[in-house]
């Protein structure tokens, strides 16, 4: 169970263990090489997805009926902040210098981003609005609050077109990505928002504003921390703070690179369907994030909980996991080298059935 790994660290920290980070570090490490190990699947050809969306209505009725998400998802806020907590007590204790906050924060971030963050996914998608406020919080101890709003609002009605902001250009470098999509993101979330409160009569600049109200509470974290700790504390929730939105946006980067939807002859894009995200089957990584492998479902039925998203025939596939694709994709030439080729596999799949679809774009950066 992935709460097993934030609560070994808050442990870690909390009795002063040195090697709290690195155990950390660790398990992310021995989940990649897993992964690799685990058999590959069996490739789809961009040919075959027309044959396998024949398959999608089936998926979908299995699916529809679907049990409640796991209880323990709602342990997570406790546990992310009991973990910070125990965090900010080890950076302030006497002898501790910047390079292990840095290494604490680094860890904490990872944490946050690659694992508190799928948590905080699942339940924004919840219909129980106390499941919702849960995500809305756990995303300020990560200080990704716009994320919150901008996922459902912006990402799932654009994804895989040109106007998402988590949705990776072909040939754009995931530190180029990071330069665009953090900002971009925020903006989007902050009109969306702006939106909802004028429909509803309310002000803007207002305490009903979810992502100035996040912001203002992860601030509020942030001088905490340096109350406690001082100056070591403030950078520790900085640092994990921007860690955790970068591994965010780097999960996004690789469920999305390149795939863009076709435009039907009324000008709209078509439906949202299993070749618009990319996939992955092996096990480890997926049950660390829960199941963000099995993307393409879930933007086809967001609703539907994690733990019943299906795989089909048609479906864009990662080599191998979320995590090690995440790491790959720090390394531009080798990211490239492997993902384009299938990027332009599916887009001339793509262009043969709509020739008006965009094609691979130039890289940039």
């Amino acid at each position: 169970m992935p709460l097993l790994v934030p609560v070994l660290a808050a442990f870690g920290f909390a009795h002063g263990y040195d090697g709290a980070a690195r155990l950390v570090f660790v398990v992310f490490g021995a989940a990649v090489v897993l992964d690799l190990l685990c058999p590959r699947p069996a490739t789809v050809s961009p040919v075959a997805a027309s044959a396998g969306a024949a398959d999608g209505a089936a998926v979908t009725a299995a699916i529809t009926t679907t049990p409640t998400r796991p209880w323990w998802l709602w342990l997570w806020l406790p546990t992310q902040a009991a973990l910070l907590a125990a965090a900010v007590h080890a950076v302030g204790l006497p002898g501790v210098d910047i390079v292990q906050v840095l290494q604490d924060a680094l860890a904490v971030g990872l944490i946050g981003g690659m694992l508190a963050a799928p948590a905080a996914h699942e339940l924004l998608h919840a219909r129980s609005r106390f499941e919702r406020g849960m995500a809305e919080l756990l995303l300020v101890l990560l200080g990704a609050s716009a994320f919150g709003v901008e996922h459902v609002g912006g990402h799932h009605r654009h994804v895989a077109t040109a106007r998402d902001n988590a949705t990776a250009r072909a040939g754009e470098s995931v530190y180029a990505f990071y330069c665009r999509a953090v900002f971009s993101g925020w903006r989007s979330a902050c009109r969306i928002e702006a939106r909802r409160l004028r429909r509803f009569g309310h002000r803007v600049a207002g305490p009903g504003h979810r992502v100035l109200r996040g912001w203002v509470l992860t601030f509020a974290l942030g001088a905490g921390a340096a109350a406690w700790a001082g100056w070591r504390g403030a950078l520790f929730v900085a640092v994990q703070c921007a860690v955790a939105v970068l591994c965010i946006e780097t999960i996004n980067y690789v469920q999305h690179y390149g795939l863009l939807r076709t435009r039907l002859a009324d000008g709209h894009h078509r439906r949202a369907g299993a070749r618009d995200a990319w996939n992955a089957e092996p096990p480890v990584g997926n049950s660390l994030l829960l199941n963000l492998g099995h993307h393409s479902r879930h933007h086809m039925e967001s609703t539907v909980p994690f733990q019943r998203l299906a795989m089909e025939a048609g479906m864009p596939m990662l080599p191998t996991g979320l995590l090690g694709m995440c790491l790959l994709a720090l390394l531009p030439p080798l990211w490239f080298g492997v993902m384009d080729p299938r990027v332009r596999a599916w887009q001339q799949a793509e262009n043969a059935e709509k020739p008006c679809s965009h094609s691979i774009s130039r890289r940039n950066g």
